[in-house]
């Protein structure tokens, strides 16, 4: 077996491992719990374009206006 089959098997190890993981923390319910995402996602939306933007106007009255 070469260096590529070798590294090519950890990976898929290493892979269905964390697929195994991740199907038994689904299982017992420390995954996906949608509620609270759901509300934080709304309210990080909202701050995100509400810094945003300051952020550009800030960026644009940085610069020369003939470089711009």
């Amino acid at each position: 077996m070469d260096i590529e089959e070798y590294v090519k098997n950890l990976i898929n190890k290493e892979i269905e491992q964390k697929i195994e993981q991740l199907k038994e923390e689904i299982r017992s319910g420390k995954l996906f719990t949608l509620q609270p995402p759901t509300s934080n996602t709304t309210s990080n939306e909202n701050t995100s374009t509400d810094v945003s933007e300051p952020k550009q106007s800030n960026f644009n009255e940085g610069r020369p206006s003939s470089t711009v």
